[in-house]
């Protein structure tokens, strides 16, 4: 009898740090410092801003609980290696034997950005003799006019660049009315903040289109396609040292809504409802093992999640749903066991 293929359990955390240990920050999280191994304090005390502290300390946590809650390791037992590459592959966790093979079934990756820490883990299940599986995860605060396009010609590719800078799916007007692609017209291809164009919409209505609109809705697909490029590449665990940056290309890129502040920092989604789906390439031959999802976070936030391969998802692929993480609830109760 046929064995059923490895199928993955995925998790995923998200740790609004920004209101957490306030004042003296190794004073305030010495109960969460004390969890991890000393040997890890200093690169979480020792950064200058207290922002970063925080977020130091909360992917620390987050990594931490996840391997214990699938490995049944305590805390100070965890350890970590880099893969692909010793010193500067993604993160990875060591097995207690040290063959880093025992752990392939196992795999996390982290991203922070403005004060918000995210994890997202797989751990392989089912199957004769287990298999590989590979997760990834970018969080990015758009929103900033600086640099722009083209400052990330190391990240992107010429296509991607042009893509971003001079295409829009669609466009949201300030009365909430949602305008596609094909009704823009040569609209979408202002770039500056003063300029303005007229579409004429089916039905001959005729409407007048902001820079400023336009350009903010650039800018956060353009945040979307580093967002998306910055995940693939750690993915593997290249990172920026991959030579094929930018011959690694996406297409069918549409930004998520930003979600509300109003809600605490609500969820918009986008992916699986986008009338395009979003599509990876490197050196021109599709990418298809790779399930790829967007996601936005209040109104500024922006994450993806990729995995590979994508079909042990299984049955209609879908990632868990993202988790917001209770220091005290989750934390705490994991390592205490």
């Amino acid at each position: 009898m046929t064995s059923p293929p490895p199928t993955v359990q995925t998790t995923r955390w998200l740790l609004d740090t920004r209101a957490l240990w306030p004042g003296d920050f190794t004073t305030a999280a010495t109960p969460y410092l004390t969890l991890l191994p000393p040997h890890t304090h200093p690169a979480i005390t020792r950064k200058f801003h207290a922002v970063d502290k925080r977020m130091a300390l909360g992917s620390a946590l987050l990594k931490h609980a996840f391997l214990t809650q699938h490995t049944g390791l305590p805390f100070p037992s965890i350890r970590f290696t880099r893969k692909p590459d010793p010193t500067h592959g993604k993160p990875a966790w060591l097995p207690p034997t040290g063959r880093e093979e025992e752990g392939k079934g196992v795999d996390f990756n982290v991203s922070h950005a403005g004060g918000i820490v995210v994890l997202v883990g797989a751990v392989v299940v089912g199957g004769e003799g287990g298999g590989k599986v590979q997760v990834a995860t970018d969080i990015i605060a758009g929103g900033s006019l600086a640099g722009f396009t083209e400052q990330f010609t190391s990240l992107l590719s010429e296509g991607e660049i042009w893509d971003a800078t001079y295409k829009l799916p669609s466009l949201t007007l300030r009365s909430g009315e949602v305008v596609p692609g094909a009704s823009l017209g040569r609209a979408d291809r202002i770039i500056h903040v003063d300029e303005s164009a007229v579409m004429k919409l089916p039905g001959g209505r005729e409407v007048e289109v902001l820079g400023e609109d336009v350009v903010d809705a650039k800018l956060r697909r353009f945040w979307t396609f580093c967002a998306l490029k910055e995940g693939y590449l750690k993915l593997g665990g290249e990172g920026l040292l991959a030579e094929w940056v930018t011959r690694c290309e996406f297409r069918g890129v549409k930004a998520p809504a930003p979600g509300t502040a109003e809600s605490g920092g609500g969820w918009a989604f986008e992916g699986e409802e986008g009338d395009e789906e979003v599509e990876v390439s490197l050196d021109g031959v599709d990418q298809e093992d790779v399930r790829i999802e967007i996601q936005a976070f209040g109104e500024e936030f922006i994450i993806t999640t990729l995995l590979r391969p994508a079909k042990a998802l299984g049955g209609k692929g879908e990632f868990a749903p993202w988790k917001r993480v209770d220091l005290e609830r989750d934390i705490m109760g994991i390592a205490r066991g």
